[in-house]
């Protein structure tokens, strides 16, 4: 057991709670008798809920020939199992506040650029795409619990960044946490995930997600590695058919070993 872990077992660092607003939106999520409408205008209660709702229905995976306006468009686009995903990303988020040294816009877009292709990529191997598509936008939330609980590591490891979501890969953001609190954001995202009631499959694909691309992997967990990996050579300019071309041949093993992908 890491340090990190033995500190919130022992109660030494203690974590917040979702946002009243998530929670209560949840649970009409949960209520089979639920209707877009009716989950919309809860949505249209919070300007920032709204703009990243609006802000995931005009992603890549969803993006028509118009852009939608509307929260009732966005949602009705989306589906409400894949809202759940956003709403658990922005009330966890919520639930930190903002964290010093953290660029949170940059945050949120990797989140999304990572939720959609892990969507893409569950479609393709037949996996749950809701599931991966949550999974895929709570994968770095670990990055936030770790700066939340441990500021002074944070600032020592990440403080001179001015901004180390458009500098970092996911791999390399993942070393840099291992030097700093003994444990990388993936492990943290699971536990995270596991605790705001992710099934076990998608915590599972979020432990994982970084690990070396491996097709024997579950098809869930495979979709998340194919996201982080396909969202990296996004960030660092390569278009989406060479990086879908490129994360195909990694998983295929026509490539010795995975790309450095570290700046």
């Amino acid at each position: 057991m890491t340090a990190f872990f033995a500190q919130l077992l022992s109660g030494d660092v203690q974590l917040p709670t979702m946002p009243r607003v998530i929670r209560e939106l949840l649970q009409a999520l949960r209520d089979e008798s639920a209707s877009v409408s009716q989950v919309a205008a809860q949505v249209a209660l919070d300007p920032v809920l709204t703009s990243r709702v609006l802000q995931m229905a005009n992603s890549a995976h969803y993006a028509s020939e118009r852009p939608l306006a509307s929260v009732r468009d966005a949602v009705a686009v989306m589906g409400l199992r894949a809202l759940e995903g956003v709403l658990l990303l922005h009330g966890s988020v919520g639930a930190f506040g903002n964290i010093k040294g953290v660029d949170l816009p940059a945050f949120w877009r990797r989140a999304v650029v990572t939720g959609t292709c892990a969507r893409q990529w569950a479609r393709r191997w037949g996996a749950p795409e809701d599931q991966a598509q949550s999974a895929g936008l709570l994968q770095g939330m670990g990055h936030i619990i770790l700066c939340h609980c441990l500021p002074e590591q944070a600032h020592r490891a990440f403080g001179a960044m001015s901004s180390q979501m458009a500098l970092c890969s996911s791999q390399e953001m993942a070393q840099r946490e291992l030097d700093a609190f003994g444990v990388a954001h993936p492990e943290v995202s699971a536990w995270w995930a596991a605790e705001i009631g992710l099934p076990d499959s998608a915590v599972e694909a979020i432990e994982h997600s970084l690990q070396a691309p491996d097709m024997k992997a579950p098809a869930l967990t495979r979709a998340l590695m194919a996201a982080c990996l396909m969202n990296t050579l996004l960030e660092r300019g390569v278009t989406a058919d060479q990086a879908m071309v490129e994360v195909e041949q990694l998983f295929a093993g026509e490539t010795q070993e995975a790309p450095d992908l570290s700046d």
